[in-house]
């Protein structure tokens, strides 16, 4: 079944289970993309009735040049300073899902894409008590000032040759008019923080992940212990800003959501 919430479509499974409370995946289209081409790009219906999962995948607000974007901060990607606050926008598709769709609050996840990627890491900041994880691909950590009100599992994935959001930091597009971010490692420091990790980030397995690199490609980054939720840091060797991630790499993603959920309150 598909609901309709402002610009945003739910989807719910069909055989869903009566009495059922399923997790909600929020997804975050990247600058210039919109939610259904995401959606439909990752077969993310059959997906979600195969895992047993809701989601809703909105459009951002249309800038001056015509492309769609999320006021993620600072960094990315309102750059006409548009007043958007999508903060409270997501929150109330989050809480009308819960509400209406008898979706389970405890089990809420954004999986963000380029300037989704930053949001979700917005999102993660401000609405602590209700995300269980993030997952972000080729974007980076919190650059504005993150006070964390609850633990929130992250999950970064990025490829260390990105020329758009470069792994070592520096100005997005390589263009020095541009906000700058931080190196990766550095911008995952305020999630380090607030889920109680120690010790650097080490590799701990590799993956498969990518379909257009050979071998396992990718380097799985993690602090020796996070005492309250795990912060990941997905390093694919060779990888730039577009990540062919076939459905191998989306039941990787989805392996780590599906272990996430808020504790009870």
């Amino acid at each position: 079944m598909s609901f309709g919430a402002g610009r945003a479509r739910f989807f719910v499974p069909p055989e869903r289970s009566a009495g059922a409370r399923l997790p909600l995946l929020v997804l975050l289209h990247g600058l210039g993309g919109s939610g259904s081409q995401i959606a439909a790009d990752l077969g993310l219906d059959a997906f979600a009735s195969q895992k047993g999962f809701a989601y809703v995948a909105p459009d951002g607000t249309l800038d001056p040049m015509g492309r769609r974007f999320w006021n993620a901060g600072s960094t990315c990607c309102n750059f006409f300073a548009a007043p958007v606050d999508d903060v409270a926008r997501i929150r109330a598709l989050i809480e009308h899902g819960a509400r209406e769709l008898f979706l389970d609050p405890a089990r809420v996840s954004i999986v963000g894409y380029s300037n989704g990627g930053f949001m979700a890491h917005r999102l993660a900041c401000e609405l602590g008590e209700k995300v269980a994880s993030i997952v972000s691909i080729a974007a980076a950590g919190p650059h504005d000032a993150c006070a964390a009100g609850a633990p929130v599992s992250v999950l970064e994935i990025h490829g260390d040759r990105d020329p758009v959001v470069p792994f070592a930091g520096g100005p997005l597009f390589g263009r020095a008019e541009l906000p700058r971010v931080k190196d990766l490692v550095s911008s995952l420091a305020p999630w380090r923080s607030a889920n109680g990790c120690t010790g650097e980030f080490r590799r701990q397995a590799r993956l498969d992940l990518v379909a257009d690199i050979a071998g396992a490609e990718t380097d799985v980054l993690r602090p020796t212990q996070c005492a309250m939720a795990p912060v990941e840091l997905w390093a694919v060797r060779g990888g730039s800003h577009y990540l062919a991630l076939g459905k191998p790499a989306v039941e990787k993603i989805w392996d780590f959501i599906a272990k996430q959920a808020r504790p009870p309150r």
